[in-house]
C-alpha cells in the first residue's frame, strides 16, 4: 500500500485530504506541527509528502529543502501547496519539490498529481 504524509496547520484540510486519499487506499499520515516532519518522514516512510508552504511556525518551502538533503528522505516525492500565487511562484523558482498544487485545489487534480508522481 502507498503511504502519503500530509503536512498543514489547517486541520479541516488535513481532514479533507486524508479521507480523500484513505478512500482511494492510500495509507495516511497527518501532521499538523511542522517541527514533527523530519522524525515522521523518516519513520513512516511515504511514498509521498504534501506540505503546505504557509505554516504557523515553519517554512514548507524550507522543510522540503531539508528533506532533500537527508539521505533517508531525499528520493520521497514532495509536493508543496499553497493558496498564495507569490509563494508557490518562489517555490517553483526554489526548484525543491515535485509538483505545485494551488489551493483551492480540485479533487480530481490532486488524485491524479499524487497519482502521476507515484506511477
Amino acid at each position: 500500500m502507498k503511504k502519503i504524509l500530509i503536512l498543514d496547520d489547517n486541520l479541516g484540510n488535513l481532514d479533507v485530504l486524508s479521507i480523500l486519499f484513505v478512500s482511494e487506499g492510500y495509507e495516511v499520515s497527518t501532521l499538523s506541527k511542522p517541527e514533527e516532519i523530519y522524525q515522521r518522514a523518516a519513520e513512516f516512510q511515504p511514498n509521498i509528502i504534501l506540505v503546505d508552504i504557509l505554516l504557523g511556525s515553519g517554512d514548507g518551502i524550507e522543510i522540503c529543502n531539508e528533506l532533500k538533503k537527508e539521505p533517508r528522505t531525499a528520493n520521497i516525492k514532495l509536493i508543496l501547496m499553497s493558496a498564495c500565487n507569490k509563494n508557490l511562484k518562489r517555490a517553483i523558482e526554489n526548484g525543491c519539490a515535485d509538483d505545485y498544487l494551488a489551493k483551492p485545489y480540485d479533487i480530481d487534480t490532486v488524485t491524479a498529481m499524487v497519482t502521476d508522481l507515484l506511477s
